[in-house]
C-alpha cells in the first residue's frame, strides 16, 4: 500500500512537470519520493517530502551524503583540524544532529500512540 500511494503522489509529481516543453532532472523527485516510502514503511511515519512537507530534513539527508561521499574521497579531510577548518565539519554535525532530532522526534511520537493504544506494557 505504502509503494503505491507513494507510487501515485510521484507519477502527480511528474505529470506536473510533463506537459512543460523544459527538461526536467527526474532524481530529486525520485529521491523524494524514496524517502518517503522509506520514512514510512521504516519509521511509520509520513514524511511528505514529495508534497515540499519537511523539506529541512530532506536536504540535510541529501547533504549529509554529499558530504560523507566527500569525505571518503578526499582522506586530508580525516584530520579533524582539517575537516573543520573546512567547514564541513561542523555543517555535517549541525545536519546529523538536525536527522537524529527529526528520527528521536518521530520514536517518540509512535512510542505515545503505541502507549495511547495498549500496544506497550
Amino acid at each position: 500500500d505504502v509503494f503505491i500511494a507513494q507510487g501515485r503522489i510521484f507519477i502527480d509529481q511528474l505529470e506536473a512537470v510533463a506537459d512543460s516543453d523544459r527538461e526536467t532532472d527526474l532524481f530529486p523527485f525520485i529521491k523524494r519520493c524514496v524517502l518517503d516510502i522509506i520514512c514510512e514503511t521504516a519509521m511509520g511515519t509520513q514524511l511528505n517530502a514529495q508534497t515540499g512537507e519537511n523539506v529541512e530534513y530532506c536536504d540535510a539527508v541529501a547533504t549529509i551524503s554529499a558530504i560523507s561521499f566527500e569525505y571518503i574521497r578526499m582522506p586530508w579531510l580525516w584530520l579533524k583540524p582539517i575537516w573543520y577548518a573546512s567547514g564541513k565539519g561542523f555543517l555535517f554535525d549541525r545536519l546529523v544532529k538536525l536527522s537524529q532530532d527529526f528520527t528521536l522526534k518521530v520514536i517518540q511520537e509512535r512510542r505515545k500512540l503505541m502507549e495511547e493504544e495498549g500496544q506497550l506494557g
